[in-house]
């Protein structure tokens, strides 16, 4: 197929200035300029389509007065894979020669139930060497990624930080992984009381900075009672020192010798709230902790927040939990009548 399109501004009515209290405005025609030409293109498509898969190629071309420019695309289909390959090439100025994009290509892996497998590549066409890569494994509820990148080797140096030790190569960066849990039994008390329970986990480790390296975990509640109460619960807490748990996979720094720390006993201390020393030692710090309920009262409804997050005191250096409080009352028939306090730290707003 071949498309051609232009997209341009006939006539414009603008404002120029005042003259007084009156407004002055101008005239303008249209004109052969980038100014009035917004889009002026040529498309060729080529597309077949083998047991029912559509294979396509394709090219753009940017017409004058807009600057000249190709963008090409390829997709191929398999019964398992599809793969993509685009780029675009653009010449600056009238004389000036042709500038490479970078080429990204794309690559996915699934069959049924199957893990799927992913990865994008791009390569950088003027500076003649990869760009990034990231590939990407997923199954269910768990996935995960494995980054490269160009970077430069970091050391660690007590007293200076973080600082360069090498020129820039193609190397791994990161790891991600994430798992994610929803259960939702059944209805109870015919179909009356729903009720859902979500988690989540989320890592990542830096191969660059090991001390670059975060676990979040959010647990959400929900609870509902049809037509009187929607109740839902969530909480997020971080560990931002998760490389503590492997620290021999890594080349530490003279005088930096930690002993790994047993991520369950970890765990474990994070939930002790009989003992605040012990919450204290863990690696897992709370981030935030949020109630949401909602009472349908026939023609209002009353809706209730409460959110709790450690704040640092400069003061004391010490975390203090601040509490943020809201209170509405709505009418159903009409939401512009409605009323609500709120409270955030030692701030009350009515209105």
């Amino acid at each position: 197929s071949l498309s051609y399109s232009l997209d341009a501004s006939l006539y414009d009515y603008v404002f120029k200035s005042m003259d007084g209290d009156s407004p002055l405005y101008d005239s303008q025609l249209f004109s052969w300029t980038r100014d009035k030409v917004r889009s002026h293109a040529l498309s060729a498509l080529i597309s077949a389509r083998p047991f029912n898969l559509v294979q396509s190629i394709g090219v753009q071309i940017s017409l004058p007065p807009l600057p000249e420019s190709y963008v090409g695309r390829l997709d191929l289909r398999f019964p398992i894979a599809t793969f993509g390959l685009t780029t675009k090439a653009q010449r600056p100025q009238p004389e000036a020669p042709l500038v490479w994009d970078p080429l990204g290509a794309q690559l996915n892996l699934a069959y049924g139930e199957w893990p799927s497998l992913g990865a994008n590549f791009v390569w950088d066409i003027e500076g003649e060497k990869p760009s990034s890569l990231s590939t990407r494994l997923a199954w269910k509820g768990l996935s995960a990624e494995l980054a490269f990148r160009q970077a430069s080797e970091l050391g660690f140096t007590p007293g200076s930080g973080w600082q360069s030790t090498g020129p820039e190569e193609f190397q791994p960066v990161s790891l991600s992984m994430a798992y994610s849990l929803a259960l939702k039994p059944a209805p109870l008390w015919r179909s009356r009381i729903n009720w859902s329970l979500n988690a989540s986990l989320n890592a990542r480790q830096s191969f660059i900075r090991f001390t670059d390296s975060t676990l979040d975990v959010t647990v959400g509640l929900s609870f509902k009672v049809h037509e009187f109460l929607d109740l839902q619960f969530s909480s997020t807490s971080r560990n931002a020192s998760l490389w503590r748990y492997y620290p021999d996979l890594f080349s530490l720094p003279a005088g930096l010798d930690p002993e790994p720390v047993n991520p369950f006993v970890d765990l474990a201390k994070s939930f002790n709230f009989f003992d605040i020393q012990d919450r204290r030692e863990s690696l897992f710090k709370l981030k935030s902790v949020s109630i949401r309920a909602v009472h349908y009262l026939h023609d209002w409804n009353l809706t209730l927040e409460l959110t709790l997050r450690p704040v640092l005191d400069q003061a004391t250096l010490s975390y203090q939990l601040r509490t943020s409080f809201s209170l509405l009352l709505a009418w159903i028939s009409v939401p512009e009548f409605k009323a609500s306090y709120k409270k955030d730290g030692s701030t009350e707003t009515w209105n």
